[in-house]
Order: C-alpha cells, then structure tokens, then sequence
C-alpha cells in the first residue's frame, strides 16, 4: 500500500537506470495505491506495469496526480495480464499512455475486469497501431482527453495542465488545474456504482470532478 506520498523533482537523465514514478515488476495481487502526488517530473515514465514475468490482479491506483514538465517520450505503459484492476481520479495531463497489445504470450497486455474512471489523460493509444478504441474488457467512463481518440463513456477534450500551489495559497489546496479547457473537469465526472465515498474526497452529488483531487495544505 502506498498512501498520501510527495514526490519532487523526478529526472529521467540522471540515472542509467529506468526511472518511473509507479514501477512494478513480478506478479501482484491486492495492491493499493491513494493520494500520491508528484510534481517536476521529468523524462520519466508515470505507470510502468511490467512484461517480463509479471501480472497483476485486484489493484487500485487512486487520485493520483503527476505534473510532467515534458511531454512524449516516455509514455507511460500497461503491459501483461490484469485482472480486476481500477483507475480512478488519475491525472497525468502531460503523458500519453499505451497498452501494449502489441507483445505476444506472456508479455502482452490482456484485460480481465479493467476500468479507468474520472481520469484526465493526454492521450491512450494502443501499441497495435491498427487497431481502434481500447482494449477487450477495458472501460473507460468520463474521462478526458488532451488530445487523440476521446474513448469511452461521455469523455471530454480539451488542453489543461496542472500546477503546484505553493504553501499557504489563498487556495489551501496543493494544486490547481489550469488552461483553456481545465473547466470542462468540474463536476462532470460520475460515480462508482455501489461505492461511497466521503464527500471531502471526491466532492458532493452524482457528478465529482474529473481527475485527482488535491490535498488541503
């Protein structure tokens, strides 16, 4: 489990070495990740769910929001088996994601169970570059989309970005989304049937917004 974790200053060329901010290798079951924010990161992979021997199962990666000062490359990647797996109020508006159904045996990525809900994305492609839409038994539901295919139930396009509040704010939040469309995110994403959740989390009513929320400072 991972909860209510900083991270700063993230620089892919330091290191020889792969630097992502969520990296997973080998096989996982009932994983929790809630309330990681990262900002100033650079030449750095956000997701990076291996290929080499590895699955996951009965995961949750839950507002999360990553401030890339960069765009593609690197991509953020979804590879191997995952089953009952659930992204929710994800924000990563800077980095494109792919879900590489584009590996054979093992290595490709399969789908059992896999929603991605109220999340703001630059852009979700898949590594077979003919094919269209998402994966089998992949759904995504009021999403939104800075740019390429808008996939889903009732997405939502559009440039935004996010930026680090600084200590003591008139906001009192960590921070805020901004750009020509960032307001097209407030109270228009849905809920998960069945799931209650504090209203000082994900706000009040039917209709949360989309993407993360952030911390009160």
């Amino acid at each position: 489990m991972v909860l209510n974790c900083t991270v700063r200053n993230v620089d892919g060329d330091i290191l020889e070495h792969h630097t992502d901010i969520f990296q997973y290798f080998g096989h996982f079951d009932n994983l929790i990740v809630f309330g990681t924010e990262a900002y100033d990161v650079r030449k750095t992979q956000n997701f990076f769910l291996d290929h080499n021997q590895s699955s996951f199962e009965n995961c949750a990666f839950v507002n999360v929001v990553v401030e890339n000062t960069a765009g593609s490359p690197p991509k953020s990647q979804l590879n191997s088996h995952q089953s009952h797996m659930l992204f929710w109020h994800i924000s990563t508006p800077r980095q494109p994601w792919v879900f590489r159904d584009d590996f054979t045996g093992e290595k490709q990525f399969v789908a059992d169970t896999f929603v991605m809900s109220n999340c703001v994305f630059e852009q979700l492609s898949r590594g077979d570059y003919y094919a269209q839409g998402v994966p089998e038994n992949v759904r995504v539901e009021n999403c939104h989309f800075g740019e390429g295919e808008a996939h889903g139930l009732n997405p939502s396009t559009g440039a935004c970005y996010i930026e680090e509040e600084a200590a003591g704010a008139a906001s009192g939040s960590s921070f805020v989304y901004n750009g020509p469309d960032a307001i097209d995110l407030r109270q228009s994403g849905g809920r998960l049937p069945g799931l209650l959740v504090p209203e000082w989390i994900f706000g009040g009513g039917d209709h949360p917004n989309r993407g993360a929320y952030p911390m009160h400072r």
